[in-house]
């Protein structure tokens, strides 16, 4: 599979505690070599998100928000 920056893709996100994993939307926002570098996406609002724009032309349903505190190495 190859992913370009700005493509959507689902992927298995762990919860916060680590006990287990649900497939989620994430944001391919870079690429270096074989390495992707991804922003999760939910439409749970949180006072350290902030709405991504242009939404509807990506083909999602509702406006989202990207989950800048839970970035994961």
């Amino acid at each position: 599979m190859t992913c370009s920056r700005n493509d959507v893709v689902l992927l298995p996100i762990p919860f916060t505690d680590l006990t287990s994993r649900k497939v989620r939307p994430a944001i391919v926002v870079g690429r270096k070599s074989s390495d992707l570098f991804l922003v999760p996406v939910s439409s749970v609002l949180s006072n350290t998100d902030f709405p991504l724009q242009e939404w509807a032309s990506r083909g999602i349903e509702r406006a989202i928000r990207h989950q800048s505190g839970r970035l994961r190495p």
